[in-house]
């Protein structure tokens, strides 16, 4: 199915109406506070949906960045998804790659659903994992701190 189908039926199912991409083919969407991002890699036919995680922070960036790299090694918690630094916008998103031949307006909903419920658990946790290890003041105390927060999450998710 192709992006702009999804999208008007998405549209309809959930009474938002039509929406319109931007001048780059990309639809914006907000539901409850998080945005996402839907755009296609039109080469791998690949719908790619993209949202902001948390703001980049030069204090504790790369433990938050190691955290988020650990959790992509094996989509500890991502569901199928990783995590990405756009430098340019100075935020950590949250990115999933799914293939457009095999999708349907029934499955591209559950993954909207899907993909804002990881946002938004993501989104609160990490504010709170960077004031952790902000007020740790040893090494031992930052690693204790990144195991209790998403460290921890890593940990969570091997255990399953």
């Amino acid at each position: 199915m192709e992006l702009k189908e999804l999208v008007a039926g998405f549209g309809a199912k959930t009474g938002l109406g039509e929406l319109s991409p931007d001048d780059e083919g990309t639809y914006w969407l907000k539901v409850d506070d998080y945005v996402l991002g839907l755009g296609e890699d039109t080469e791998a036919r690949t719908l790619v949906i993209q949202a902001p995680v948390a703001e980049r922070a030069d204090e504790n960036a790369s433990v938050l960045a190691e955290t988020l790299l650990e959790l992509n090694l094996l989509y500890l918690g991502t569901q199928g998804g990783t995590f990405a630094l756009d430098r340019e916008a100075g935020a950590y998103f949250y990115q999933r790659r799914e293939a457009l031949d095999t999708m349907d307006v029934e499955r591209f909903t559950a993954l909207i659903e899907t993909v804002v419920n990881l946002v938004e658990e993501f989104s609160n946790r990490i504010p709170g994992f960077l004031q952790t290890c902000a007020e740790a003041e040893t090494i031992a105390e930052k690693k204790e701190a990144e195991e209790r927060s998403l460290g921890g999450l890593a940990s969570e998710f091997m255990q399953v």
